[in-house]
């Protein structure tokens, strides 16, 4: 029984041993070659016409080439988002404070004009032709429901 255990511990250490050398084992040299039209072509065998200008290539399965370039491509646009979702959001705060501005004006002109037709039974507008006429009862009512709507809804 103890020698059984060994035994496993044994091959178990040997397999672990040989993964460990497997990509080594598995590397083959590549080579890198441009032919008569000018093409560059890779392989882990050039042909025999183009084995005095081959080059090794050195291929390492662990990191990516360019990885590092990459990774600075991928942080610079990382950065150039959120500089833009920063001014983007600024925007936005400036149109926010230009709008309540508006508001607070708009708010003040409506509640102006509500007390006005509160208290004076004739109001003058104005109609499709640019002239100015005297307001209906129904069209007054409409105006000052219009008012007291907008103020319900912006002015607070």
């Amino acid at each position: 029984m103890k020698d059984q255990k060994t035994t496993m511990i044994l091959a178990l250490a040997l397999l672990l041993t040989g993964l460990l050398f497997t990509g080594q084992i598995q590397a083959q040299d590549y080579y890198k070659w441009t032919d008569d039209r000018g093409v560059t072509h890779y392989g882990s065998q050039p042909p025999k016409q183009f084995i005095n200008n081959a080059i090794r290539v050195r291929v390492d399965a662990s990191t990516p080439s360019g990885a590092d370039v990459a990774q600075s491509k991928i942080n610079a646009r990382t950065e150039q988002l959120e500089n833009k979702t920063e001014s983007s959001n600024t925007a936005k705060e400036e149109a926010e404070k230009k709008q309540n501005e508006a508001n607070l004006e708009n708010c003040a002109i409506y509640k102006k004009n509500l007390l006005l037709m509160t208290q004076n039974n004739r109001i003058r507008g104005k109609n499709a032709e640019g002239e100015v006429i005297i307001l209906s009862a129904e069209a007054k009512k409409t105006k000052m429901q219009a008012a007291e709507s907008y103020i319900a809804e912006y002015c607070k």
